[in-house]
């Protein structure tokens, strides 16, 4: 198990693990708010302090829970208002251990020293191939859960993306919410921690099968200000203030900040809002303040645009999560998008973490995505400047659909297939072809090609980039064809066609031709991908 719990002082642990401290409150005056507070400070053998807080988990119960990163004894001290959790202290013994467990052989993930993608604590890469499950801690149980985690560990799926609160276009009714209600609106500061306890589930399955949560904090219904004309809640649903806005990221951020982990600040945000701002900011300090190491964050924005300058200009946003848009007339988008980001000033790693959902459909099109379209995306996406990652969606996934509920935005997406079904689609598949490939070159060293493909007219524009200082080129291409290419080095190169459906290689030979090299169609029809190299 990922998280481990401290009984007494003298413990042992593992290197990179989380660990759990339980405190007993005297008093239940503070517990049930998320207003209560609990400040503590680690302290290593070599002298370094790390501070953050703990947080409450319904009656007398208090947790503390903390990622020690480095071997040697840590020695820890708690300041409080109430006299139960005032003045503890404890240590424990942090030792490294042998495990197939990715997190602890290697650390959390944090921004890379290029600032262009994700790697390990001990600096090992971290490929983001995602998934959107926003509704599952909602709406899943914990056996589907297991079922889950087992088959996309098979799949080489590396992070979760999922919302810490509600989603609200997911089926009704919901087995669980996060807040109390009173008077029959939820109360933001009475915490439902059975709600929480199995978010915890969701976190610890996570980090168990070596997956990243990305955790989105408020999706943009939680926030105040003008929203989208489709949107259409199920209920008149209440929006967070400043105060309640960071009194969540305090409880979020001493809860599960200590896990691998991200944080979405919010979700389907397009348009500046003042009200808004404040109220993000405000989770953000709460983030911040809850958590004992900084935390990584950044925004899902809608569709609308590739970033936004004014959540993309702040130092505390660390990377992109672009949103390249699900309907199929949006298919020069992915690439657009994570160029766009990608040039921006300031280099910060790009993942397209929302494209076209298998099974989706539009009701203005009455048509669903193609399952090239799925694979398009993620290739033109990670070539045109997503290194750092792609997600894959699901209709059916994303919302935990069960036909025993109601799935209300069908007006729009159509219905979506049973999660039990949707889990066997192929698309993701796909996407883990695309990790095996990258996997095997220098895919966090990437500098864009547009230099290396001719366009030939009545044919769609092949995506190029060149890997590890241009040792090696990529070039997909959504029909396959031959190809002609401007840099002369290429000539004699190593080359070889690879299939992004089976996975198969096929031998090429690039020769010279007029404006530059040229290399023949591989044997079949449908997209492909050019490896050449290596070169030196």
């Amino acid at each position: 198990m990922y998280l481990q719990t401290v009984k007494e002082s003298s413990s042992e642990v593992m290197r990179n693990s989380t660990i759990e401290i339980r405190l007993e409150a005297k008093s239940e005056k503070y517990c049930d708010a998320v207003q209560a507070k609990l400040n503590v400070v680690f302290v290593h053998s070599d002298g370094t302090k790390i501070s953050g807080q703990g947080f409450p988990n319904g009656g007398k119960d208090w947790r503390v829970r903390f990622l020690p990163k480095k071997c040697g004894l840590y020695t820890w001290f708690t300041s409080s208002d109430d006299a139960g959790l005032d003045k503890q202290q404890g240590s424990f013994v942090v030792k490294p251990g042998q495990t197939d467990n990715v997190f602890l052989n290697h650390g959390s993930i944090k921004i890379s020293e290029s600032n262009r993608c994700f790697e390990h604590e001990d600096g090992t890469p971290f490929l983001w191939i995602g998934e959107g499950l926003w509704a599952v801690a909602q709406q899943a149980e914990e056996d589907e859960l297991d079922e889950y985690f087992k088959k996309r560990s098979q799949q080489n799926l590396s992070v979760v993306q999922y919302n810490t609160l509600l989603n609200w276009e997911s089926t009704t009714p919901y087995k669980r919410e996060p807040f109390r209600k009173v008077n029959n609106t939820p109360d933001f500061s009475l915490n439902n921690y059975e709600y929480f306890d199995f978010l915890d589930i969701v976190f610890d399955k996570c980090a168990d099968n070596g997956m990243v949560s990305a955790a989105v904090v408020l999706w943009f219904n939680y926030l105040p200000g003008e929203k989208p004309d489709w949107y259409d809640p199920p209920f008149d649903w209440p929006v967070f203030t400043e105060d309640q806005a960071y009194q969540l990221g305090v409880f979020l951020g001493a809860r599960y900040g200590s896990y691998p982990m991200v944080w979405l600040l919010s979700a389907d945000i397009a348009d500046y809002d003042p009200e808004a701002m404040s109220v993000l900011l405000s989770a953000v300090k709460g983030l911040q303040d809850g958590s004992f190491y900084e935390p990584i964050i950044s925004s899902h924005i809608a569709a609308k645009t590739a970033f936004l300058p004014f959540l993309a200009d702040y130092d505390w946003h660390a990377f992109h999560f672009i949103q390249s848009g699900h309907r199929k007339d949006s298919i020069g988008f992915p690439a657009a998008y994570c160029r766009a980001a990608r040039n921006q000033t300031k280099a910060k790693p790009v993942v397209n973490g929302e494209m076209f959902f298998e099974g989706l459909g539009h009701t203005r099109e009455n048509e669903k995505v193609s399952n090239d379209l799925i694979r398009r995306a993620a290739w033109e996406s990670f070539l045109a400047g997503a290194n750092a990652g792609v997600s894959y969606g699901a209709h059916g996934m994303w919302c935990w659909y069960d036909p025993k509920l109601d799935f209300r935005m069908h007006y729009l997406w159509q219905m979506p297939t049973p999660w039990k079904e949707a889990i066997n689609f192929p698309g993701i598949n796909y996407y883990k072809l695309l990790k095996d490939f990258f996997t095997d070159l220098p895919w966090y060293d990437y500098q864009e090609g547009t230099d290396i493909p001719i366009h030939e007219e009545g044919e769609e524009p092949a995506t190029a980039c060149r890997l590890g200082q241009g040792k090696y080129a990529v070039v997909y291409l959504p029909k396959a064809r031959a190809l002609r290419m401007t840099d002369l080095k290429f000539i004699s190169a190593p080359a070889k066609w690879f299939d992004p459906i089976d996975g198969i290689y096929e031998p090429s030979t690039i020769i010279k031709e007029q404006g530059g090299v040229m290399v023949d169609p591989p044997n079949w029809e449908h997209d492909a991908v050019l490896l050449i190299g290596p070169l030196f």
